[in-house]
């Protein structure tokens, strides 16, 4: 069975190859699966870049990369922590 961190850590792959690729849609649904392991401020933030890419033309890319970095930082606190098994 998959760790936690392990699952988190491949949607946040999954965002990086969605936004490398131009795949607004793609981005959409890892951003959607990440919310449900996010705490509330960074789940605000993942909301605001779904919303960004319900919009024509909206670029939600530059919120994922401005995210990316408090995201990962999240996931080693948990594993620092001890909240989830390291990979």
């Amino acid at each position: 069975m998959k760790s936690c961190t392990h699952n988190i850590h491949q949607l946040v792959f999954g965002a990086d190859w969605a936004c490398a690729h131009g795949d607004p849609g793609g981005l959409c649904d890892v951003v959607r699966q990440l919310s449900a392991v996010a705490p509330g401020p960074l789940d605000d933030a993942l909301a605001a870049i779904r919303d960004v890419a319900a919009v024509p033309n909206g670029d939600p890319f530059a919120g994922w990369a401005s995210l990316r970095p408090a995201m990962v930082e999240h996931l080693h606190e948990h594993v620092n922590a001890g909240r989830v098994p390291p990979r």
